[in-house]
Parts: structure tokens; C-alpha cells; sequence
């Protein structure tokens, strides 16, 4: 089921901050700074890994910090850095820049994004004013960009590539990401889009745009906004037209896709209980904006009792 981690890799983004416990830290003070698989150019004395080589996995939190670093030596696509599952590649108020066509970051290849049953993916936080220029991301990984960072991607064809492994980008509210230029601004972000969380969820299905409200659009560039998933019609509240268009989207759990996959809202491919909770959690009312609604515990109520009501209704 794509995206089965969705709600972990949400946690995950909301703690993203200095890590507190990364235990190999890029210095820059070898000989060669440009080059990120020298050893001199790391301090692993907090680690019990001794080196950073092409395409092996590192098992243990790597950290670039208060640093501007460019990487030259990944000359070939198989030459590239490796995060094992469970551990975590944070730029925290960095510049990171790679040349070429092939400069980019692997994840192993247990697909833990669309298979949790193998554990918990990598993981890539971009955060505190951190600007990353890079070719692509894959093979299993999550990344997090928040409001303050940039992420720019340089490579056609699948920089965000999910092609044979699940990947996730999560973009906070703030976040910009830029793609390359395709027939129009947002043709790369609709191809993308599916692994393109905003508030936890995509903003395409890989053809057409489901959240045109998630992202702003200058040019090729894009700054993720903050607005409510639940409202479905897209008219500033969640209320009772909102809930309409969830009853129509129905499937039922493990259903499948939704004739209105905008009303999955937990993004795990169909649209059940879970999906209504969420939207009952966001309820405001008509009027009301959604991002600063109130929840009242009676109208939530009376929701529940409602959406019973009209399912057995549908049921019968």
C-alpha cells in the first residue's frame, strides 16, 4: 500500500530540528573539501563507522552543520551516497551543491516507504535555513523540508524517483521546491506530485492535480502552503459540504482507490472511518476558516451521529 508510513514519516517531520545525536559530522577540513567520500573530510569520532564509501550503506546519523559544501566525485549514478534504513542524513542551516547529472542520495533497496513490514526508512531533514542543489533522491527514502529550506532538483525525467522503490518528499508549509521546467510551471510537479506530501498528503496522482492549493507557483518553483486537507470543495471551512462529497468518496477500508481520492486523507489508497475522523477533527462549520476553526465536542458529535445515520442509510 503506497505511502503506509505516511503517518510516521509525519512525525518524523514535525520533530525535525538539530539532531541531537548524529554521530558523524561533515568538517570539510580534508585536503579536497568537494569530495564527500574522503575520510578527512568527516569526523566519525562519535561513530563506530570508520568510513563513507560509494554506494555502501552508512549505518549510523550523518549531519552537515553551519557548513557550505560542494560535492564533486559522484562522476556515475551507482557511485552514490547510501543511508541505511532507520538512520537519518540532516542538513541543518547548510548549502549543499553536487555538479554533473548524477550528484543525489539512495536509500537500500527493502522499499520500507511502501513496505513498513521491513522497518523504518531513511531518512533526509533539510532544516533551518538549509538550501540543497541536487540531481535526485531514491531507492526508499523520506525527506523533509521545512518552512525555512529550499530544495532545488536538477534532473528530467524522475528526480524524485519512485520508481523502484517508494520514496516521499514532505514539504512544511513555507518549504520551496523547485523542479526542472517541463511544458508548463507545474508539468514536473504533477508527474512528481504523488510522492509530494503537503500537510500529509500528495498533490497529484502522478497525472492530474488533486491539491491545486497545496503549492504556489512562481514559474518552475513552488512554496508549499498550509491549508486544511479536509476541506474538499476548497472554500476555506469544513462543514457539511465537505462531509457530502467524503460520503460519495466512501470505499470502505482496503477498498482501493477512491472514485475522489482528495477525501483520503491518511493517504493509505482508500477512504474509510479513518478518513472521517480526520475530517470530524478539522470541522468548523460553515464561515469559518479551517486553519483556525474551533472543534467544538457537540457539533463533532452530532457529525459522528450524522455520518452513522446516513451510512446505515447507504447501507441498508
Amino acid at each position: 500500500m503506497k505511502n503506509a508510513h505516511t503517518l510516521a514519516c509525519l512525525l518524523a517531520a514535525s520533530a525535525v530540528g538539530p539532531h541531537a545525536h548524529a554521530t558523524i559530522v561533515w568538517t570539510g577540513a580534508g585536503t579536497d573539501p568537494t569530495l564527500r567520500f574522503a575520510e578527512d573530510n568527516w569526523d566519525f569520532s562519535g561513530s563506530t563507522v570508520t568510513q563513507i564509501d560509494p554506494a555502501v550503506p552508512i549505518e549510523d546519523d550523518v549531519l552537515y552543520q553551519n557548513v557550505n559544501a560542494t560535492a564533486l566525485d559522484q562522476t556515475v549514478f551507482a557511485e552514490t551516497f547510501q543511508l541505511a534504513n532507520g538512520f537519518t542524513l540532516t542538513f541543518d542551516n547548510a548549502t549543499f551543491d553536487t555538479t554533473g547529472t548524477v550528484g543525489g542520495f539512495n536509500g537500500v533497496d527493502d522499499d520500507p516507504v511502501t513496505n513498513p513490514s521491513v522497518g523504518d526508512p531513511a531518512f533526509i531533514n533539510v532544516i533551518n535555513g538549509s538550501s540543497l542543489n541536487i540531481q535526485y533522491f531514491s531507492v526508499g527514502l523520506v525527506m523533509t523540508v521545512d518552512s525555512t529550506s529550499t530544495l532545488v532538483f536538477r534532473g528530467g525525467g524522475d528526480p524524485i524517483n519512485s520508481q523502484t522503490e517508494g520514496v516521499d518528499l514532505i514539504l512544511e508549509p513555507g518549504a520551496t521546491l523547485t523542479l526542472p521546467a517541463g511544458g508548463t510551471d507545474d508539468a514536473e510537479f504533477i508527474e512528481q506530485g504523488a510522492d509530494i506530501l503537503v500537510n500529509g498528503v500528495p498533490f497529484s496522482d502522478g497525472t492530474n492535480i488533486l491539491r491545486p492549493q497545496a503549492l504556489l507557483f512562481t514559474a518552475n518553483t513552488a512554496v508549499a502552503q498550509d491549508f486544511e486537507p479536509a476541506d474538499l470543495d476548497i472554500d476555506g471551512d469544513v462543514d457539511d459540504a465537505d462531509f457530502g462529497l467524503a460520503f460519495a468518496a466512501f470505499t470502505g477500508p482496503d477498498a482501493g482507490p477512491s472514485s475522489d481520492p482528495t477525501a483520503d486523507l491518511d493517504n493509505d489508497g482508500d477512504v474509510d472511518d479513518a478518513d472521517f475522523g480526520l475530517a470530524f477533527a478539522a470541522f468548523t462549520g460553515p464561515g469559518v476558516p479551517a486553519a483556525t476553526g474551533p472543534e467544538p465536542a457537540g457539533l463533532a458529535l452530532l457529525g459522528i451521529g450524522g455520518l452513522v445515520l446516513v451510512r446505515r442509510r447507504r447501507d441498508a
